[in-house]
C-alpha cells in the first residue's frame, strides 16, 4: 500500500523538500530575531527612561546649585566694628507682626575663621556660621511663613531653613508653636587681613 514516487518526480520533491526545510529555518530565524529585538527594545526603554530620571535630578541640582551660587554671591563682608548680630536686628520685625504672638532666639557659633598670623591684604574671606533655633507662638499657619521670610529675606547673610518641627496647640490664642532650626552665614575679611 506503499505508493512509490515516479522517478519524474524525485528531483522536484527533493526541491519541493529542501524549500520547506528552508521555509521553517527562516521562519523560526526570524521569530528568533523578534524576540531578540523585543528584548532589546524594553532594556532600551528602560535605559531612557533611567537616564531621563537622572537628567531631571542633575537639572533640579544644578538649579540649586545656582541659587547657592547667587545667594552666595551676593553676600557682603560683615562690618568688622559691627557688634551685634545681624539677626537681632530682625527681632523688631518679628515684634511687629500680629501674626507672631511670642518668640524666642538662641544663637550657637557652629563654624567661625581660625585666626592666623598672615597679614595677606589678599587673603580670602571666610565665612561664619551660627546655628539658630527660633521658637514661635503662632496665630496662624502665615505666621510661621512670614517669620522665616523675615530671616532668609536677610540682605547681609545667607540663611539657611534646615527645618521647623510643628505643634497644634488645643488653645486658639495661641493656635501654633514651632521650633526652627537655621544657619546663619556671613562673610568676614580674612582674619589678620586689614580691611
Amino acid at each position: 500500500m506503499y505508493m512509490r514516487l515516479p522517478p519524474a518526480l524525485h528531483r522536484p520533491a527533493a526541491i519541493c523538500i529542501v524549500l520547506l526545510i528552508l521555509g521553517i529555518g527562516s521562519l523560526w530565524l526570524s521569530v528568533r530575531a523578534i524576540e531578540d529585538a523585543r528584548t532589546t527594545l524594553i532594556a532600551t526603554q528602560a535605559a531612557r527612561q533611567q537616564a531621563a530620571e537622572v537628567l531631571q535630578r542633575t537639572q533640579q541640582e544644578t538649579d540649586e546649585i545656582r541659587r547657592a551660587n547667587a545667594r552666595l554671591g551676593a553676600l557682603r563682608l560683615s562690618n568688622p566694628n559691627d557688634r551685634t548680630p545681624g539677626w537681632e536686628g530682625l527681632r523688631t520685625r518679628l515684634q511687629h507682626d500680629a501674626r507672631v504672638l511670642s518668640f524666642g532666639l538662641h544663637a550657637r557659633l557652629v563654624a567661625s575663621p581660625v585666626a592666623t598670623e598672615t597679614t595677606d591684604a589678599d587673603a580670602l574671606p571666610t565665612i561664619r556660621v551660627h546655628h539658630l533655633t527660633l521658637r514661635l507662638d503662632l496665630l496662624h499657619e502665615d505666621g510661621l511663613t512670614a517669620a522665616l521670610q523675615v530671616f532668609t529675606a536677610a540682605d547681609d547673610a545667607t540663611v539657611i531653613p534646615l527645618g521647623c518641627a510643628i505643634e497644634r496647640l488645643e488653645s486658639i490664642n495661641p493656635a501654633l508653636r514651632a521650633r526652627c532650626e537655621l544657619d546663619w552665614l556671613t562673610l568676614h575679611a580674612a582674619a589678620g587681613s586689614r580691611s
